[in-house]
């Protein structure tokens, strides 16, 4: 079996199971307990400011219609996220720097970086969260996350870590070879395609693996032979006690605090 020292698991959309996704109360939840990162999505206005939300489709995550890059930070910042049953919440966006306030300046975080059908949309959403990390000081703790390799090119441009998010395991030499040839030192899988073929191709590339999201046991036992790098969950206090459970040899040192506190 590969095995790893130990596996973070970060806070997809900030905690989506604790609150609507991406909101500030998703995320003082998760922060309630000891977490050993955060993911969140981050979108662009028309007045170029980054704004946490899930999707550029504002009628996929918020009571407004169109899209995110044709309405300004102060009309989004007013929208209502919706809950998980679609129905509009008391919980408004965040601004990138808001969010970058709100959490402890070492926290690991990913920017997972979303547009829809443009490409230059997604290099200029990139620099300008590049840009907010680097004024804040913190993009040493950060990663961007994309969908699109000219996102995570332009990542390590501005000099911040980056990991391609892909969604099929086809020649998974070729895509190490594409991230070592621009610098990128990982990749990101849907829990439900990750493989023990596309594990050792990584490893053997010096590449690290994450998969999400992982919400419950079940997933999380037949993915820990796999030996991912780093989980993501909506749900990431109740999976990390899964994993003490499963295998405590990989609970991080948070998680290791958290549960002798409470004991």
């Amino acid at each position: 079996m590969l095995l790893s020292t130990a596996l973070p698991v970060y806070a997809h959309r900030l905690g989506g199971s604790y609150g609507p996704e991406s909101s500030p109360t998703s995320l003082e939840r998760t922060l309630s307990q000891p977490v050993d990162g955060l993911e969140a999505d981050v979108v662009l206005t028309a007045d170029e400011k980054v704004v946490v939300l899930h999707d550029p489709g504002l009628s996929l995550s918020t009571n407004l219609d169109g899209w995110a890059e044709d309405v300004t930070a102060a009309e989004l910042l007013e929208a209502r996220i919706l809950d998980r049953s679609g129905e509009p919440s008391d919980q408004r966006p965040m601004l990138l720097v808001e969010l970058l306030e709100r959490i402890p300046s070492a926290m690991p975080l990913q920017l997972d970086v979303k547009a829809y059908v443009d490409q230059d949309l997604v290099r200029r959403t990139v620099e300008h969260a590049c840009d907010a990390l680097h004024r804040h000081g913190t993009a040493g703790r950060a990663e961007i996350l994309s969908f699109f390799t000219i996102g995570c090119v332009a990542a390590r441009s501005h000099d911040v870590m980056a990991r391609l998010v892909v969604w099929g395991d086809y020649a998974p030499g070729a895509l190490a070879e594409w991230a070592l040839s621009h610098d990128i030192g990982g990749v990101s899988f849907e829990g439900f395609m990750f493989s023990r073929a596309i594990r050792e191709t990584l490893t053997a590339h010096g590449l690290t693996a994450q998969v999400g999201a992982v919400n419950n046991a079940a997933q999380l036992e037949r993915l820990l032979p796999l030996a991912p790098d780093t989980i993501a969950s909506d749900c990431p206090h109740e999976l990390a006690a899964e994993l003490a459970r499963l295998a405590p040899e990989l609970v991080t040192e948070p998680v290791r605090r958290e549960r002798t506190a409470a004991d």
